[in-house]
């Protein structure tokens, strides 16, 4: 009988955790893994002599199971959390079932792929959960954005950073950053060798270069270069902005926040104020 309480525990211990922190990453919550792991032996216990003594509960304790750990683990939510163990425990109990008869496996191996499936589960969640989160920021801050000089205009997708609220001294404006690639592409090549120290600014295009002050938590006080840039257009939720010589910081950066976005707006430019 020991040996059954361990090899049940090991199961209950291992399926429990994971089956919990695939249902945590699912929800973006957090779980109390203390209170986590306490809950499950106590169920081990219960489920041991219930199984001994009236095995007609097991299913009911079950029940109660997932009803006391949706309530203790996740502290909100109860209801979602409920529903989905019982979308996990369902599905990975039936998929562990089919293959055992699908493969004529022997019921010794129903725990190790029950193991195996939780941690696809798991697996899997972390992949739903992030992409979920990365197109709600997609939808909210990810904006498409097309930039003017002259004849030379580039197009692309710009992240809207709540936390950029660098201005320009003097003129107060909103500063944008772009990274390399976008002024090779909008800019003459006289200009992007004066940004990358190579040579001196052209005469002409002096009156378009703004020296700008910036500290950030991570960089102590720096002077930064900025190119004023004729015509700014911004497409989010539907909704075109479009701006005026809008200084923009051309960083060594290659990408901001994921691949796709090369420009990081400032917030202020959505001000009417600032707009055409």
């Amino acid at each position: 009988m020991t040996l059954y309480f361990e090899y049940l525990l090991l199961v209950n211990m291992c399926g429990g955790l994971l089956l919990l922190f695939a249902v945590s990453r699912c929800l973006k919550s957090v779980i109390n893994i203390r209170l986590a792991c306490i809950i499950l032996f106590l169920y081990t216990l219960i489920e041991c002599v219930a199984v001994r003594y009236l095995p007609q509960l097991s299913g009911f304790l079950a029940a109660v199971f997932i009803l006391v750990i949706s309530r203790f683990i996740g502290k909100s939510q109860m209801v979602l959390h409920a529903a989905i163990i019982l979308l996990f425990i369902f599905s990975s109990g039936s998929m562990t079932l089919y293959t055992i008869n699908l493969l004529n496996f022997r019921l010794f191996y129903c725990a190790a792929l029950l193991i195996i499936f939780l941690t696809g589960h798991y697996i899997l969640s972390v992949r739903a959960a992030d992409w979920i989160s990365f197109s709600s920021v997609q939808a909210t801050f990810i904006c498409d954005v097309k930039l003017q000089q002259g004849k030379a205009s580039w197009l692309g997708k710009g992240y809207l950073d709540s936390g950029n609220a660098l201005s320009a001294p003097f003129s107060g404006k909103p500063v944008m950053f772009a990274d390399a690639n976008v002024s090779s592409e909008l800019l003459p090549e006289e200009v992007v060798d004066y940004l990358n120290g190579h040579s001196e600014c052209p005469d002409h295009w002096k009156e378009k270069i703004s020296f700008i002050p910036s500290k950030s938590v991570h960089s102590s006080c720096e002077i930064l270069v900025g190119v004023e840039c004729e015509k700014v257009e911004v497409r989010s939720n539907g909704e075109t902005f479009v701006f005026e010589n809008i200084p923009v910081v051309f960083s060594k950066e290659q990408y901001y926040v994921e691949q796709s976005c090369h420009c990081l707006l400032s917030p202020m430019q959505m001000l009417q104020c600032y707009q055409k």
